[in-house]
């Protein structure tokens, strides 16, 4: 049995199979835990398991624990693949770049997230135990919204004419007005009560 981050072979070895990777020092690393197998037809080597580390490409939900002046930090809750299989995720974070935020230019991150949102957000690189994330592409953005003042439930009313993939949100309770990039399948949308 083989477990996530395992050394299993050299790259002048063997070429990396599935459930595998290759780190800095040219070691074949394990990506999943399960068995080791090797084709030497091929000269590949491969482990054969279910239970896999999220990467670039995968999806996350998330909160948003802090917003800086040119970053956003999100504590991960569960990653899963492109093609909707659920990944093991010890307990992490993730960053979210400003540039990453929006397609269009954002002065602040604030315009498009706040401290307490759940998101969905896409991996695009892992760096230092962290997650790189984006929340450009059309199915990420904010899920869930709370009002930045009252920390009520925020309602999707129209889109931002400025910021043309946020939204314009209205609190349910004290009626404050913010922005935000939200999903297509954000889940307060129009009149709510």
């Amino acid at each position: 049995m083989t477990f996530i981050g395992d050394v299993i072979a050299r790259e002048e070895e063997y070429l990396a199979g599935k459930g595998t990777f290759v780190d800095d020092e040219g070691n074949i690393v394990a990506s999943v835990i399960g068995n080791v197998s090797k084709d030497d037809n091929k000269k590949e080597i491969y482990v054969k398991g279910k239970f896999s580390l999220p990467q670039a490409g995968d999806y996350i939900t998330g909160l948003i624990s802090d917003v800086k002046e040119k970053v956003v930090l999100v504590d991960i809750d569960s990653a899963f693949s492109q093609d909707n299989v659920k990944r093991a995720l010890p307990k992490t974070s993730g960053v979210i770049f400003i540039a990453n935020l929006s397609t269009s230019y954002l002065e602040n991150p604030r315009q498009a997230v706040k401290i307490g949102d759940v998101i969905r957000a896409q991996i695009i690189d892992q760096d230092a135990g962290a997650f790189i994330l984006t929340l450009k592409e059309n199915n990420c953005g904010v899920l869930l919204g709370l009002c930045g003042k009252c920390r009520s439930k925020l309602i999707e009313k129209s889109k931002d004419m400025k910021l043309k993939d946020c939204s314009v949100m209205v609190c349910s309770k004290c009626k404050a007005v913010e922005t935000r990039r939200t999903t297509r399948d954000y889940i307060y949308k129009g009149e709510q009560k």
